[in-house]
């Protein structure tokens, strides 16, 4: 992979600010989006399928944005929703966090945050969900992630060990 210096150095061409268009779904938020957001974001990967081993895990992802936002390293999610997230939902979802690893696994990228920007539906607003990412937290939730895919994989393998609920 190019190192991220050398992708952050591009400026945002209006090919990807077409695929920031897809990815954040809706034309009706975009010039919302270009006034409120756009300016503060510099790409170092958008929408990159990355794979990457996790203690024997092994784990791909494809995330929406890795770069800054603000000038904090991140790793972005747009999200679509009728109405705006809960606060905990960013702390508890395990899908940033996987992809804060594969970017610091496969580009040598370290994101500070992960960021979920929801285009409420109802308000027709952009909520911006930030969560500073520790090193404890991003541990945790990876053991979880290797906890979940093993179990599932031992179910699979030995399916008279399911327990019926």
């Amino acid at each position: 992979f190019p190192s991220h210096d050398n992708i952050a150095a591009t400026t945002m061409s209006a090919r990807t600010t077409n695929s920031l268009a897809a990815a954040i779904g809706f034309t009706l938020f975009f010039d919302k989006f270009e006034k409120m957001h756009l300016k503060h974001l510099r790409p170092v990967a958008q929408e990159v399928r990355l794979y990457a081993d996790l203690q024997g895990v092994p784990i791909e992802g494809t995330p929406d944005f890795i770069g800054y936002y603000k000038d904090t390293p991140c790793v972005i999610d747009f999200k679509t929703s009728r109405e705006a997230y809960d606060n905990l939902k960013i702390e508890c979802t395990e899908q940033l966090y996987i992809y804060a690893y594969l970017a610091h696994k496969c580009l040598g990228f370290e994101p500070k945050e992960i960021i979920y920007m929801v285009l409420c539906k109802r308000t027709q607003s952009i909520q911006v969900l930030k969560y500073v990412l520790t090193p404890e937290k991003l541990q945790s939730m990876l053991n979880n992630v290797v906890l979940i895919c093993k179990k599932l994989q031992v179910e699979q393998e030995f399916p008279q060990n399911r327990i019926a609920a």
